[in-house]
């Protein structure tokens, strides 16, 4: 959930942005990107080498807005 909201906050980021956010492992950050984006969450867009991922703009099923975009996980 933090690696969504991070990039609800901060728009499209590469894995090594999103590793210098976390105290986790490269590995680990790119499993759980890797997860998201095949659940649809996120979207993947590759420029060469570098892969970039974002929050997935529109729900994969009807095209609708994504719910979870507009969600406030925060308390």
């Amino acid at each position: 959930m933090q690696i969504f909201l991070f990039l609800k906050e901060n728009g499209k980021q590469t894995v090594s942005n999103v590793v210098k956010h976390f105290a986790l492992s490269q590995p680990t950050i790119s499993y759980h990107l890797k997860n998201m984006a095949a659940a649809k969450l996120l979207a993947k867009e590759k420029n060469g080498k570098v892969t970039y991922y974002s929050i997935n703009e529109h729900c994969p099923n009807n095209n609708k807005a994504c719910l979870l975009k507009q969600l406030d996980f925060t308390n």
